[in-house]
């Protein structure tokens, strides 16, 4: 059998041409004349290409998708073969740098970088918490690498004390770079940054309300620090030592609302008044000042230690009443010091807090003070009149040692007094209010001790001033 369209003999069984694909009808078995197979097969080859362009064009597009899909694959597959031979961790990029979930990643990865300069500070980013910090801290103490480290999130709460500082082989860090610490961070502890050679840039977040002693000292390169408005406390020499606070204008320097220090020429024959708001007279902040009367208001309710030591022209001082404590040394040795007004919100009377202030005359202490620490006031050559409120119930060691003091009135609540603490050759008159639980031998001069525990309450006078010797009689 032949096929009526091209004239390809086809068996007889085939319902298809196996040329040109054209169905075998008929009976007809005469092949056809060479001219009309040849016409036969133009018409097929014109069919098949109007078939082809009517065709949906969807096989060049698949094609090229495929092939830009097998590139990247292998790409992809090349990427991670690399990653893997060099064991780089993986981590994430962003502005804070390279991003780590896990202290043993950032070393891993500190460990593969090349050696780099100051000026190129290799960036990493790792969200801590107060647990996982001390690790990374080590980490970064311990690298050979100048880091820029960035903390996200808001797990962690305190820069521990001495977080870059060995304390144990007085070990300083001098790779960290710069450090952008996280908002929920509330207090840099003491020497929490302590020299770190290399730190230029500190970023702190508007939730720290404290920075302590010497959090910051002796960071010689540290030019760049925002300090947020409400912290409300900030320790001694926390920032001694650095380029931010050499650079600072004449005058007073505000840290948020505390008092740090002066800065500039000398206070000489100054008269201040400490802004209102205020919270805080930073621990040292006017020692060695020449300045010659201060006013506190009433927003200040801390003074630190040794605030105005040795300010030897500061001749008057008012303290507002929203201060609690007058703490150690705050007005050692103000030579010149001869009227003081404190506040009534003062429960206690630190130690030494007005030690050697030679030419103070007299004190009102509040009623609300409870304690007098240590040698409070010793020293004060012309102190000869004090009143102490009935609110105090502890006067401890050489309080008033040395004082001119002629009489003295030991209010009914006063429990103990420490040694030597009223041991003034000038001191003539001693009223006993209560009974004491507690009180040295050598509290008072001579015999009085002896004297009041056989007599009790009452007043006790002897006849000549100086002599420790002298024997004391009750009225």
């Amino acid at each position: 059998m032949y096929c009526m369209n091209c004239g390809k003999k086809v068996p007889d069984n085939y319902k298809f041409c196996i040329k040109c694909g054209k169905p075998v009808g008929g009976n007809n078995n005469t092949p056809k004349t060479v001219n009309e197979q040849t016409e036969n097969v133009d018409q097929a080859k014109a069919e098949t290409r109007a078939s082809y362009q009517e065709r949906p064009k969807t096989a060049e597009p698949q094609k090229k998708k495929g092939k830009y899909l097998v590139i990247a694959i292998i790409a992809l597959l090349a990427i991670f073969i690399t990653l893997l031979l060099t064991r780089v961790p993986f981590g994430k990029s962003g502005r804070g740098g390279k991003s780590f979930n896990s202290p043993e990643a950032l070393k891993e990865y500190l460990d593969s970088q090349p050696a780099n300069t100051p000026d190129k500070p290799i960036k990493v980013s790792i969200p801590v918490d107060d647990n996982m910090f001390e690790k990374v801290a080590a980490i970064i103490m311990s690298t050979d690498k100048f880091v820029s480290l960035n903390l996200p999130g808001n797990a962690l709460t305190i820069i521990p004390r001495a977080a870059f500082f060995d304390w144990e082989n007085f070990k300083f860090c001098e790779k960290l770079i710069s450090i952008s610490i996280p908002n929920g961070v509330i207090s840099i502890e003491n020497h929490a940054f302590y020299e770190c050679k290399s730190l230029t840039s500190v970023i702190l977040p508007d939730s720290v309300i404290n920075i302590g002693n010497n959090a910051f000292e002796y960071c010689d390169k540290l030019t760049s620090i925002n300090i947020p408005n409400g912290i409300t406390s900030v320790g001694e020499r926390a920032f001694n030592g650095t380029a931010w606070l050499n650079n600072q204008p004449d005058g007073i320097i505000y840290l948020g609302k505390v008092a740090y220090g002066y800065r500039g020429k000398s206070l000489a024959n100054t008269n201040i008044t400490l802004l209102e708001g205020t919270k805080e007279i930073a621990d040292g902040a006017f020692s060695h000042c020449g300045l010659t009367r201060i006013i506190i208001p009433d927003s200040v309710t801390r003074i630190g230690r040794e605030a105005f030591y040795y300010c030897s022209y500061l001749n008057s001082v008012t303290i507002g009443n929203s201060v609690t404590s007058i703490e150690y040394g705050v007005f050692y040795e103000c030579t010149s010091l001869k009227n003081v007004t404190i506040g009534n919100s003062v429960t206690r009377i630190g130690e030494s807090a007005f030690s050697r202030c030679r030419n103070l005359t007299s004190i009102i202490i509040p009623n609300n003070v409870i304690s007098i620490g240590e040698s409070a006031f010793q020293d004060c050559y012309s102190l000869t009149n004090v009143i102490i409120p009935d609110s105090v119930i502890s006067i401890e060691e050489r309080v008033f040692s040395n004082c001119n003091l002629t009489s003295v009135t030991i209010p009914g609540n006063v429990t103990s007094i420490g040694v030597f603490a009223f041991y003034c050759g000038s001191l003539t008159s001693v009223t006993f209010q209560g009974s004491m639980t507690s009180i040295d031998y050598s509290s008072f001069e001579g015999d009085l001790l002896d004297k009041y525990l056989a007599g009790g309450r009452g007043t006790y006078t002897k006849t000549t001033p100086g002599d420790i010797y002298s024997k004391w009689t009750k009225k």
